[in-house]
């Protein structure tokens, strides 16, 4: 059953993320190379400062992580939120089957299907497509980035996840506005996936202890040293690509 699954999430993933931005591109003429900036070739600093990121946001996304699942409604709207964690509860039984892991062969198919698809498709769908389109609807770059990073959270249907994938989708989506490339914002998602995925299959393994992809959800310390380096990383990127420019 986890198998058929699998492959009804793989389809699923590339009919709904990868073929809708380049059908939309063709339709309206544009070549696929400058609608998702694939002409555009990365450079070393650029690389190393994404990886950089997303092992630096690993601590701050944990403790917002934590902070949100400590959201609880009035009385009042009580139900929503029991509906709420529930729906929640219910995908992170779903996750939890789909990478439970017993060698490198499960290892490579999760690779593929939780952290290569979804890092090409949803960057392809969201900030490819989305993102330029609400910039030029709110004639606001910030907001632009802001919203579709809002959407990107939405969908994966976890409310209470809601805020640390905000931020990560704000991240990529300046990564992709300041490069002009949709391929620095897939390397950084598919990094961001895959090292949650390794770091299961090695915890399983016996080789990482438990609790090691939690670091930093409960270290306010940690937190404001993560939340300083991410922040002079995007600094350091914003800059390169603004002096790339001139």
């Amino acid at each position: 059953m986890i198998r058929a699954m699998k492959f009804s999430q793989t389809v699923n993933a590339i009919g709904f993320f990868i073929i809708p931005p380049i059908l939309f591109a063709w339709l309206c003429g544009t070549d696929l190379r400058s609608f998702f900036g694939l002409g555009r070739p990365l450079k070393l600093f650029p690389i190393a400062a994404a990886v950089l990121l997303v092992i630096a946001a690993l601590p701050l996304e944990n403790f917002v992580a934590t902070l949100s699942d400590a959201i609880h409604f009035p009385d009042i709207i009580a139900g929503w939120e029991t509906n709420l964690r529930n729906m929640q509860e219910e995908t992170e039984r779903t996750v939890v089957a789909f990478l439970k892991m017993e060698d490198l062969g499960d290892l490579g198919i999760n690779l593929m299907m939780v952290a290569l698809l979804p890092a090409v498709g949803e960057e392809m769908l969201f900030r490819g497509w989305f993102q330029p389109l609400l910039i030029q609807r709110f004639r606001s770059v910030h907001m632009g980035i802001w919203i579709t990073a809002a959407l990107f959270s939405l969908i994966h249907m976890q409310f209470f996840a809601f805020f640390p994938r905000l931020i990560m989708g704000a991240a990529l989506g300046y990564l992709f506005y300041w490069s002009r490339s949709i391929y620095l914002p897939m390397l950084a998602h598919f990094l961001n996936n895959a090292l949650a995925i390794l770091a299961l299959y090695f915890i399983h393994q016996g080789s990482l202890p438990e609790g090691v992809e939690d670091t930093g959800s409960d270290n306010i310390m940690l937190f404001s040293l993560s939340a300083a380096a991410v922040a002079v990383i995007l600094f350091g990127l914003r800059r390169f690509y603004n002096e790339e420019g001139h």
